[in-house]
């Protein structure tokens, strides 16, 4: 599409999605060399990131050089600088590190404006071709008991068998398993999830009220969001 856009004199600019520190990792894939793979014994440092992170944690089309999606995202990765500027779904209150990494440690790379966070404000999508499955859902999660289920997403690709749920899950609530196949016990993760929330000061809970209060700020006029959607249009608007 960028391509397309150039032909026609059209400025082309890319709504990025995902957040800022993942931009500014797949960013740095495309500056790894070409013939090697990632060592999984040392830790991969990333501009946009605080901290190193254990090489064996990332995923696989950035780990093996020989998986079938690492070209793609080096391929697209690499012409996010031909564009006239880059539209991000973050706020600069929940990721100041990486914004600013963007500005000063990526040569190159177009202005990058944070208009997130994006969020629907006229209720749920109608686009979902599975409406009816959906609407069944909703209805069975409204006869369940008030803290009786809790919603758990890894991902949007691949799955996870029982070993696995149970090994991420122990990262942040603790849950005790018997032997065998026997499935997790509504009771004690309604526990778990209480104990992480209402537990020892309160530091999460307080976090994610704070987070929660500047994501709404940040939406908000003159907030962080705010101006960066307004400096954007100031933009295109000189451009037309």
């Amino acid at each position: 599409m960028i391509d397309v856009a150039n032909d026609l004199g059209i400025p082309g600019y890319l709504y990025f999605a995902s957040p800022a520190a993942y931009l500014g990792f797949v960013l740095h894939l495309t500056t790894l060399p070409d013939t090697e793979s990632i060592d999984l014994a040392n830790e991969l440092t990333v501009p946009s990131f605080i901290n190193p992170v254990p090489s064996n944690a990332l995923p696989l089309f950035c780990i093996n050089k020989d998986e079938l999606g690492y070209s793609c995202f080096v391929g697209h990765a690499g012409r996010y600088k031909e564009t006239k500027g880059i539209v991000v779904n973050t706020f600069r209150e929940l990721e100041p590190y990486a914004l600013e990494s963007l500005c000063s440690k990526y040569t190159g790379l177009p202005p990058v404006y944070s208009v997130g966070p994006v969020v629907d404000h006229v209720g749920p999508a109608k686009w979902h071709p599975n409406r009816s499955g959906h609407e069944k859902v909703i209805q069975w999660l409204d006869q369940q008991p008030d803290c009786s289920v809790v919603f758990l997403c890894f991902g949007s690709m691949g799955s996870l068998n029982r070993a696995q749920m149970v090994k991420e899950l122990g990262l942040s609530v603790e849950i005790r398993l018997e032997k065998g196949n026997n499935p997790v016990l509504a009771e004690e993760v309604e526990r778990g999830v209480r104990e992480l929330m209402d537990g020892g000061d309160g530091e999460l809970k307080e976090n994610v009220k704070e987070m929660s209060e500047k994501s709404k700020k940040a939406l908000m006029k003159n907030g962080s969001s705010f101006h960066a959607l307004e400096n954007l249009m100031n933009v295109l608007l000189s451009e037309v």
